[in-house]
């Protein structure tokens, strides 16, 4: 199913308006990151609009669990997505499958046809994280996400 997520982005990044317009620029903090690997994040107004082509895509398949992370992520009013976008993969026609092109004759990357879409807040590099602290006697019981045996019901 992530594949077809990832899928599913990489087609709604190449269609019609991949030709550059002005770009966006990739977030990067300088920590360290996942290889081709981004946060993608689409303007809060075109949620709906998206959801709609998704479930189009995925029509006939069973697609509660993306229509489910979709609509949790949308209700907070942030749609991201976490998707590979190598640069050196070539962004392609949703209408016939060709390779999307710049003036000059070279194929546009993936990359680049995302940054040059309208509809995307920001592209951020995926980074790694890794924790520094523990908290001791935390009240928020993080230790249940942990726990080997079965949380009694109702807790």
């Amino acid at each position: 199913m992530i594949g077809f997520i990832s899928t599913a982005f990489l087609a709604f990044v190449s269609v019609a308006n991949a030709l550059p317009k002005g770009r966006i620029s990739v977030l990067s903090t300088g920590n360290q990151v996942k290889t081709n690997s981004y946060i993608v994040a689409l303007k809060s107004d075109q949620a709906a609009k998206h959801m709609e082509w998704i479930n189009a895509q995925v029509d006939g398949y069973n697609n509660s669990w993306v229509s489910s992370e979709f609509a949790q992520s949308a209700a907070k009013g942030f749609t991201a997505y976490s998707v590979i976008l190598n640069p050196q993969d070539s962004a392609v026609s949703m209408d016939d499958g060709s390779v999307l092109k710049n003036n000059d004759g070279s194929p546009i990357s993936i990359l680049e046809a995302a940054r040059a879409r309208s509809d995307i807040e920001f592209i951020e590099e995926d980074q790694i994280m890794r924790t520094t602290a523990v908290q001791q006697n935390a009240p928020w019981g993080l230790q249940r996400v942990s726990t080997n045996q079965a949380l009694p019901a109702g807790s």
